[in-house]
């Protein structure tokens, strides 16, 4: 979750040097390179949403972080975050809590801070008769019963996503995610690490598959929330192919081309129309020049499945879990701190052309391991990517953190995905069932 707590940086943006130099003030040398994880949670007040407001919202529950020494975050008064240092507890558009946790080079680390983080969330919780699930999509209601939560940027992005596409509110009401990150050196390091978690991410939706249900059935999907983002703003989110690989360069101009969702003066937000980056540096917009600070704001509003900013973050699995958020990190770290795995991981859809990239990229929101890939399945590619993460692992000297793939593994090598175990949940006892399988 971006806070906009940055100042509005007013320097203007007159040469494209001034649009390269965040992600290159961002490298930084391979002894200092970390990993990161988003976690969010999907919230219920008995089977329905929690309401932001109130004695037993959302916004009561975040303030009770206090007692852990988090500080809140306020927007024009309302608390949307709790922060204590490098880690902050937010909001989602929808109330979806999200722990990002302090960037380590340990995933012990991430998976203690992140048991640290649920076991609070479930304290609080309990005592106000709330409870929180992982989950890629909450399986119950729809957005007309969403519950917003009182931040001023949600307003320009609710209106803009919601006239621009089908599900774009979907997404930001309804989706619940588990989100790495990792650092880069340099750009032919970000474009070798880019290209592996290109070929990896298809791959992970399907491991990570775990949101089956849309408004209380069945959807026809494993991951309910990759077919959300499949109907987002082309101009902003997908899986992106660069013909001849990521440059920086090639990254910039298609930021360039994405519409603005809003500008940021003087403590309000503006709402262009149509308006593309591109032009607006150009152009201008009424009386206001595009900034530096509207550069910042804008990179944070652009959705592709592998994002460039001052890290690069991987963002197509469906929470499903936080032994499976561990694993997840684990699974990162192993490929992209390694530059042999990532080679085998780049292998792994090596044979696909472009349009067949962005096929499996759909079949595996629908049928998960059982996607085809090649003349086989995902599964296959499942359990070698697993297997390429565990040799990447050791090749950094760090076999005592294999131990976090085996979720994956499984997965991988069973075949069964944590969204078909809700649906049996389902089947079994309905609602109240697939909220104790999916308790956090």
């Amino acid at each position: 979750m971006s806070l906009d707590n940055r100042p509005e940086t007013a320097t203007p943006l007159v040469s494209r040097e001034q649009l390269l130099a965040p992600f290159r003030a961002a490298m930084k040398p391979v002894a200092r390179h970390r990993i990161g994880l988003e976690h969010e949670s999907i919230g219920f007040s008995g089977v329905s949403p929690i309401p932001f407001d109130g004695p037993r919202g959302i916004e009561a529950l975040l303030r009770r972080f206090e007692r852990w020494g988090f500080e809140p975050f306020l927007d024009e008064g309302r608390t949307i975050a709790m922060l204590q240092g490098q880690a902050q507890v937010s909001l989602e558009p929808g109330g979806q809590v999200e722990l990002a946790g302090r960037p380590t080079t340990s995933v012990r680390a991430v998976a203690s801070e992140q048991d640290q983080h649920f076991a609070r969330l479930r304290a609080v919780a309990a005592e106000l008769g709330l409870r929180f699930t992982s989950m890629g999509y909450r399986p119950f209601g729809t957005t007309a019963d969403g519950q917003w939560v009182h931040k001023t940027r949600y307003v320009s992005m609710r209106s803009y996503l919601g006239a621009r596409d089908a599900l774009g509110l979907d997404m930001m009401l309804m989706t619940g995610t588990a989100q790495a990150s990792v650092d880069y050196a340099d750009e032919a390091d970000l474009a070798h690490k880019f290209a592996a978690a290109s070929s990896a991410s298809p791959i992970i939706t399907a491991i990570c598959a775990c949101s089956p249900l849309v408004d209380g059935k069945p959807s026809g999907f494993l991951s309910y929330r990759m077919r959300v983002w499949e109907a987002v703003d082309s101009s902003r989110a997908g899986l992106l192919e660069f013909e001849g690989g990521l440059t920086l360069e090639r990254y910039v101009d298609w930021a360039l081309d994405a519409p603005v969702i809003f500008l940021r003066r003087h403590g309000r937000y503006l709402a262009p129309k149509d308006l593309r980056f591109r032009d607006f540096m150009a152009k201008g917009y009424e009386a206001e020049r595009a900034t530096a600070g509207d550069w910042a704001d804008h990179l944070t509003t652009l959705f592709p499945d592998v994002r460039v900013k001052q890290v690069l973050e991987l963002r197509t699995a469906d929470a499903a879990g936080p032994d499976m958020a561990a694993a997840l990190v684990a699974l990162w770290k192993g490929v992209l701190y390694d530059a042999q795995a990532r080679t085998e991981a780049i292998e792994l859809t090596a044979s696909l052309g472009a349009e067949a990239r962005q096929q499996l990229r759909r079949d595996v929101a629908r049928r998960a391991l059982d996607a085809p890939l090649g003349r086989g399945r995902v599964r296959e590619a499942a359990v070698e990517l697993v297997a390429i993460a565990r040799r990447g692992l050791v090749r950094q000297h760090c076999q005592d953190e294999t131990d976090f793939l085996e979720p994956f593994a499984e997965i991988a090598h069973t075949g069964i995905t944590r969204a078909e175990r809700l649906l049996r949940a389902f089947e079994r006892g309905g609602p109240e069932a697939v909220i104790a399988a999916a308790a956090v």
